[in-house]
């Protein structure tokens, strides 16, 4: 079709239904700037890295910021950060050793060793922060177990729905339930821990649908479970 004149020509894209091209120039655009901010910070963490390792190698902040073409006094705050990092970590892993010594699914430890040895993103901290306050959680201290019902509740023989509480909270959704998934991998629990988490989270064993709460209604198909062929 000829487009008339003075009108911006029309294109198609799917099963012929004809879409303005601004559309398209549109989202070409947006996909191109989030492109850009991507490949941006992937540089800036190779830079970042690379100046810490040639701190460590000897390299002086002055000499680092004139190759790096930045400030001496950006160059401080990457190594500062790097090092609150780096402790955050230590203390994440001494915390994680005395989950595994004491291996007690009951006993509580105070919600900041917990939400630290998670090693969790800030959002997402934040969001369990604000959602433990809200319960008035005794002393202000959390157990193992509670912690696995947040994240994936014990599923009763039988049940359609594997519920996930967790997706209840607000600030923590899809993003931060992985995130949980991750940081609770990361503690590396053993014996009695570690059997009940893999108890109640085999995914392929459960059930076929996910969903929040008892009250929550929306669901999605479980995606680890997998439809056994009959023999």
């Amino acid at each position: 079709m000829v487009p008339r004149t003075g009108s911006r020509p029309r294109c198609i894209i799917s099963r012929g239904v004809p879409v303005d091209s601004r559309v398209v120039d549109c989202c070409v655009s947006k996909n191109l700037a989030l492109f850009a901010r991507f490949a941006m910070q992937q540089n800036y963490r190779q830079r970042n890295h690379d100046i810490v390792q040639l701190c460590h190698a000897g390299a002086s902040p002055g000499a680092l910021a004139r190759q790096f073409r930045i400030t001496e006094n950006r160059v401080h705050e990457i190594l500062s950060r790097e090092a609150r990092d780096h402790e955050a970590a230590q203390r994440a892993e001494r915390l994680a050793r005395a989950f595994r010594v004491a291996d007690d699914l009951d006993w509580t430890w105070p919600v900041e060793d917990l939400l630290d040895a998670l090693a969790l993103p800030t959002p997402t901290r934040r969001a369990l922060e604000f959602h433990w306050a809200g319960k008035a959680v005794p002393t202000n201290r959390v157990s193992l177990r509670e912690l696995m019902n947040l994240v994936v509740a014990p599923t009763s023989e039988g049940l359609e729905y594997l519920v996930i509480p967790a997706l209840e909270v607000r600030g923590v959704g899809g993003f931060g339930f992985r995130a949980l998934l991750n940081g609770i991998q990361r503690l590396n629990l053993g014996g009695v821990c570690r059997e009940e988490w893999l108890k109640r989270f085999d995914l392929e064993a459960h059930s076929w649908r996910i969903r929040g709460g008892e009250d929550y209604y929306w669901s999605m198909p479980n995606p680890m479970r997998r439809a056994k062929a009959p023999q």
